[in-house]
């Protein structure tokens, strides 16, 4: 009985027959020795399971030559196994269609049972009559999240000693959370609120947006989806009994397109994993008259606070890519913040500030605020972009009813998932003048 052939996918023979690979990375694909490489391959042509095209190449050749027909399963054995091969595939492709009609149908079934959120943004974050409370000029808080890419592994071995997983992103949450409330509550006692702003600017979960994510995330798609929505209504319900009103404007990322590989602009908002937690959140408030969500069919939230307009996107719709080794993300986010201004005021709508994620980097730029990531680096920014390693942070604003935004910091949210690279004082003295002064 002659030996089994081992199986050698058909992508790799069409590959060969085109000249569009060759044998030596043939063999790299199929894990096989050259020899028998080469003598598969020559069987199967004699058995009608290869193009004769392979022929071309003298070691398959000089193999074919040496074959003994009656070794080897007849053209018409090999025709019968084409079809069995042909009639698998056509099952696999239709089994594929139909889970793929059914995850779409549970996703539409899902969608149609949510409750229409807001359109308009709440009279107190536009209206002049809140300028004043308790008799002093009100502040208002805006707080950025995003980027928590929620479900996603980061390895410390493989990062730079960073390390990320769903435990250390719920901690993060809860510290932001505390330190929005201390800071305006402690740090810059004095000031009065009407309310916050909580904006939430996408990539909220790792959504397995590349294969690698979805054979190494914590949590599906779903479950990840899930846990998001239920840590932003408790984040929200804190800063509401903090604040007395929260009004949310949202973003949809590109880590949102769980059901779309390649982006999309038609239909791209509401086919978004973070739409649909958004969408989950406002429902969770429906009743709530202290919460206003607020869920654009855009994917991006355009509003007022003291008559001064900010555009909300997440960044990655800047219109502009990449970045510098030595300036970072500011030239792609310069431009692209341009770019995105002007098309807004195309449409009538000057914008005078706006705000984005996306680039995992605290950028404060006159008339931008880039959100720091939830996640801090990861094996990719700090392997295959040589992107600067920034812990995680994520971002609170003050703005003034006069004179606009006074305030940006980041909410430092280091921990013991990242690698001390705290720089020790070579000095006691709190001031030193270097060199002589003129």
């Amino acid at each position: 009985m002659p030996d089994p052939r081992p199986p050698i996918p058909r992508r790799i023979l069409l590959a060969l027959a085109a000249g569009d690979m060759t044998l030596l990375e043939a063999q790299r694909e199929t894990g096989l020795k050259k020899n028998k490489l080469f003598r598969s391959l020559a069987k199967m042509v004699l058995a009608g399971d290869a193009p004769d095209d392979l022929l071309r190449y003298a070691s398959i050749k000089s193999v074919y030559d040496t074959l003994d027909p009656a070794l080897v399963p007849t053209a018409e054995a090999g025709e019968v196994a084409a079809l069995r091969r042909k009639l698998r595939e056509a099952q696999t492709r239709a089994r594929d269609a139909e889970e793929k009609a059914r995850d779409e149908n549970a996703l539409a079934e899902i969608i149609a049972g949510l409750t229409a959120a807001p359109a308009n943004p709440p009279a107190w974050v536009t209206d002049s009559v809140d300028h004043i409370v308790n008799g002093k000029t009100a502040s208002v808080p805006i707080l950025c999240l995003g980027d928590w890419h929620y479900g996603e592994r980061v390895n410390p071995s493989e990062a730079g000693g960073y390390q990320f997983n769903a435990a250390i992103a719920e901690d993060r949450i809860r510290r932001t959370i505390e330190k929005t409330a201390s800071l305006t509550r402690d740090a810059l006692a004095g000031l009065e609120y009407p309310g916050i702003v909580c904006a939430l600017l996408g990539d909220m979960t790792s959504g397995a947006l590349h294969p690698e994510l979805a054979e190494s995330d914590e949590y599906s798609v779903f479950m990840a989806i899930l846990r998001v929505r239920d840590l932003i209504v408790g984040a929200i319900r804190a800063l509401a009994d903090e604040f007395g009103r929260v009004f949310v404007p949202t973003a949809v990322g590109n880590h949102g397109r769980s059901f779309d590989r390649k982006p999309r602009a038609k239909g791209y908002t509401e086919r978004n994993s973070d739409w649909l937690i958004y969408q989950l959140v406002a429902r969770e408030f429906q009743n709530d008259p202290r919460v206003t969500v607020m869920i654009p069919d855009a994917g991006e939230t355009v509003f007022r606070v003291y008559g001064r307009t900010f555009l909300l996107t997440h960044g990655d719709q800047l219109g502009t890519r990449g970045g510098d080794g030595i300036i970072g993300a500011i030239g792609p986010v310069m431009r692209g913040s341009l770019k995105t201004i002007r098309s807004v005021q195309s449409l009538g709508i000057d914008v005078d500030h706006l705000i984005v994620g996306h680039w995992h980097q605290s950028l404060y730029l006159p008339n931008v605020t880039v959100n720091g990531a939830l996640k801090g680096p990861d094996e990719y920014a700090l392997r295959m972009l040589r992107a600067p390693a920034e812990d995680p942070s994520q971002t609170l604003m003050i703005l003034h009813p006069e004179h606009g935004v006074t305030f940006r910091q980041p909410l430092f949210l280091k921990d013991d998932a990242c690698p001390d690279r705290t720089r020790e004082a070579t000095s006691s003295r709190w001031l030193e003048v270097l060199g002589d002064a003129a």
